[in-house]
């Protein structure tokens, strides 16, 4: 029981060190990043908290989007992961925001990736999660803010 209890207190600490990073005021990249780049971040956060990259199903970079009133676009990168211990992914979502203060956690979904009893602290997650960043990128003269 203390090895669960040691356990929850961790996620507990992770899950607000993450609500704290995403509070903390965004910093714009001072350029746009080549995809590979990003993804060596993914791949670094995976192996920085101990989670196999046999995890990390698939990445999709989205289509760049200006930001309504702003002189910012967003670059987004959908990442899949199979069969995640929650424990686990808070390392790795720590883990990559903690390294680059310009991503952000865009939006999350999590699912069961199968189904335990009582709710079994080795139970295992499928994650959609979206990270993003800003990059400064002023409207060219007559194009206008949208």
């Amino acid at each position: 029981r203390s090895a669960q209890a040691a356990a929850l207190a961790q996620m507990k600490a992770d899950a607000q060190r993450i609500a704290f990073l995403q509070e903390a005021p965004r910093r714009a990249a001072d350029r746009l990043k080549p995809n590979d780049e990003l993804l060596a971040e993914v791949d670094a956060a995976l192996e920085a908290a101990q989670v196999s990259r046999d995890h990390w199903n698939d990445s999709v970079p989205q289509p760049p989007e200006r930001l309504a009133g702003a002189d910012y676009t967003r670059w987004t990168v959908r990442l899949y992961l199979e069969d995640v211990p929650m424990q686990a992914f808070t390392r790795f979502v720590h883990a990559l925001l903690g390294a680059d203060p310009t991503l952000y956690l865009a939006s999350l979904r999590i699912q069961p990736a199968r189904r335990n009893a009582g709710g079994n602290a080795d139970a295992t997650w499928n994650v959609e999660m979206a990270v993003a960043y800003d990059v400064y990128a002023p409207a060219e003269k007559g194009e206008g803010r949208s």
